[in-house]
């Protein structure tokens, strides 16, 4: 340790992106309502559904609402092609 504060190499950096740096739901709002609109899933709301995930991996929530439903099993590729490719200006600071 440099110092005896800090180490002199750093191997990893992490941080938590969505809805701790940046404000991200509206976003992400927009991209599942996207699917919702391309794959026809009526009577699930965007935001309580991602209001109301478990605090899991967000895929596994879709892949079982694809089986419920039976909508096409890509709704996660889908939803992760929306977000990454949003209009710019829908993050926050």
């Amino acid at each position: 340790m440099s110092g005896g504060r800090y180490p002199e190499k750093l191997s990893a950096v992490v941080w938590d992106f969505d809805d701790t740096l940046v404000d991200s739901m509206n976003a992400r709002v927009q991209a599942l309502a996207r699917v919702s609109r391309d794959t026809d899933i009526v009577g699930v709301d965007p935001l309580d559904f991602l209001l109301h995930l478990p605090e899991t991996n967000f895929e596994l929530p879709l892949i079982g609402l694809s089986e419920q439903l039976g909508k096409p099993s890509d709704l996660f590729e889908r939803y992760k092609s929306y977000y990454w490719t949003k209009e710019p200006g829908m993050l926050k600071m």
